[in-house]
């Protein structure tokens, strides 16, 4: 069986004390040789004797902790005579077999190098470190952190002009990876155009930082289109787990496409930014989340299992996810007391799923289109900024809520507009104009209130004016509302009418007629199967679940009394294009 995350970072905890005996067995050799550029000691292949001291070719592979442990320290010291050389290798593995420990540290432009011809290994099955400071680089074609599964590979690259360059590159490949990029050093991959790849293969766990500003991570060049993917083998069982950190105005550029798929996360903090150097033919395309304060520069699509989130931070202080590109949205957005500005320019923002902003800010200067399918929900104190068009989708404004919009709103077809009624309503204030030429109201009773039949209360209001609005009732709280302008051009109110009986048949809001309201509760109810009860939830023949057969009973009782019609023999449906196809034009698919 595969170790577990927490399994695989373990070790490099108790490899303390051994790294302790290392530091020693270094000191030891560095008293025989003070003025080598190269020193290394304990178990290398080939053995410390034989590496160079100058630099130069080991005329194979080279081995740091191969099975026991070992280290190699490398920085300007240069020999009496001859001149300093980069350290060479057909290929190279720290931390080779189970149970070893390797470290190696490169210092100093001037002798901090290594250059490896084919794969660089940092944790094969044991455990490798890699340091890089001062200039030092590492150049390799392929580059692997945490290969087998008991291996750990941890490396850092620190200080202005320290690097690594390789063309493969990956962090967490069946293992346990981790590399970190700070105080403006950079980290080049994909310069032949392959993948880097954050957590592989089942079980595999990459983590990459990069943080500081001036440091950077380049994937692909301008040539190469080379993607970046987080969390390998989305649409599979098998999923490796990769995280990337971008912190403190770091910068992740990439060439090509960016997935961050089902077990992928980028997380940016304080001006953290991920940018698609060709935003529209490679989006980032994702299945995962993206969370935190930063910016994303390039088309995003976020698809059914992806997130991005964000919230309060600490303070009193908001989390703020800034979007130069287009987005479309099939998953989730969701601001818990953060803030969101999508800034394309030309493209509104594309909502066909969920949108949730509960004391948030949200910003949509192109405009965000709601389309069929799509739900925003808003509450708390929350603002929204921009051309809200309802094209076909929901939107609920959540009891207890004062919402603002500056802009306007404006439903273009048939849609939800849930308002909340009462003394603890939620409010919703627009600074345009509201069109709800296709608005159907769905009123929310808020508890705690007693009203009467001929109680008011006020849900929107507009400053630019309501325009298009048709009187409707709804059903709220055990009374029957009348939802109309009273007369004014820029208010709409709910005024309770009358008591309504329980649910019967297809009359779900017991309002004693089955009308568009019923349809559309069933509209939004279609498929569900709990709670036992499903009387007001869609469920006319009473057989415990929302399907084909209640929309018959709709049909057929449509503008009448709800009388329950016994559809024993009644076929079910062969798909919910026949129920699109039904006589009643408002019936929308839900996802």
């Amino acid at each position: 069986m595969r170790s577990s995350m927490s399994n695989k970072t373990s070790p490099l905890h108790r490899a303390t004390s051994l790294l302790t005996l290392l530091a020693v067995l270094t000191l030891l050799s560095l008293q025989s040789t003070t003025r080598a550029d190269v020193t290394a000691a304990g178990d290398t292949n080939p053995l410390p004797i034989n590496i160079p001291d100058a630099g130069g070719s080991i005329g194979g592979d080279l081995i740091i902790g191969d099975t026991g442990i070992a280290g190699l320290f490398m920085d300007f010291a240069p020999p009496l005579f001859g001149t300093l050389a980069p350290l060479e290798s057909d290929n190279g593995i720290i931390g080779n077999e189970e149970g070893s420990i390797g470290a190696a540290t490169f210092e100093d432009f001037l002798g901090g190098d290594w250059v490896v011809a084919n794969t660089l290994t940092l944790g094969n099955a044991g455990q490798g470190f890699l340091d890089l400071f001062d200039s030092a680089s590492v150049t390799a074609l392929d580059f692997i952190v945490g290969a087998l599964e008991t291996g750990s590979g941890v490396g850092t690259i620190n200080g202005q002009g320290s690097r690594i360059r390789t063309d493969g590159l990956i962090v967490g490949d069946l293992g346990y990876g981790q590399l970190e990029v700070n105080s403006r050093a950079v980290l080049f991959s994909g310069d032949l155009g392959s993948d880097s790849i954050i957590g592989n293969d089942d079980g595999g766990v990459g983590v990459v930082t990069v943080t500081d500003i001036g440091s950077r991570w380049n994937v692909g060049t301008s040539l190469t289109n080379a993607d970046l993917i987080i969390g390998n083998g989305a649409g599979v069982l098998t999923n490796g787990q990769g995280t990337l950190n971008i912190a403190n105005q770091a910068q992740v550029l990439v060439a090509g496409t960016t997935f961050v798929n089902r077990d992928g996360r980028v997380n940016l903090t304080t001006g953290g930014r991920l940018r698609q150097l060709t935003s529209i033919f490679d989006p980032i395309v994702l299945e995962g989340v993206i969370s935190g304060d930063g910016f994303v520069d390039g088309a995003v699509v976020v698809g059914p299992l992806g997130e991005l989130r964000n919230a309060a931070g600490i303070a009193n202080l908001r989390e703020k996810l800034v979007f130069s590109g287009p987005v479309v949205n099939d998953g989730t957005i969701e601001i818990l007391g953060g803030e969101m500005d999508f800034n394309a320019t030309l493209v509104p923002l594309i909502n066909t799923r969920e949108i949730v902003v509960r004391d948030g800010v949200m910003r949509y200067p192109a405009g965000l289109d709601n389309e069929i399918g799509g739900t925003v929900t808003v509450g708390g104190n929350s603002t929204l900024h921009g051309q809200f068009n309802n094209n076909g989708g929901d939107l609920q404004i959540l009891a207890g809520s004062e919402v603002l919009f500056v802009g306007d709103l404006t439903f273009t077809a048939a849609g939800l507009l849930g308002l909340a009624a009462g003394t603890s309503s939620g409010t919703l204030d627009i600074t345009g104009t509201a069109d709800l030429a296709g608005a159907i109201v769905a009123l929310d009773y808020s508890a705690g209130v007693s009203p009467t039949p001929g109680d008011t209360y006020q849900l929107l209001s507009a400053s630019g004016g309501i325009t298009n609005f048709v009187p409707q009732q709804a059903a709220a709280g055990g009374l029957l509302w009348d939802i109309d302008q009273l007369g004014t051009t820029d208010t709409l109110f709910a005024t309770a009418t009358a008591a309504i009986a329980a649910p019967v048949g297809a009359d779900f809001n017991g309002d004693g007629i089955v009308n568009q309201l019923d349809l559309q509760i069933w509209q939004t109810n279609y498929g569900r199967t709990s709670p036992p009860s499903l009387a007001g939830l869609g469920d006319a023949d009473g057989d415990g679940d929302v399907d084909g057969r209640d929309l018959l009973i709709i049909q057929m009782k449509f503008g009448g009394p709800p009388l329950v019609a016994a559809l024993a023999n009644v076929p079910e449906p062969s798909s919910l294009v026949l129920l699109l196809g039904a006589s009643l034009g408002l019936i929308r698919r839900r996802c």
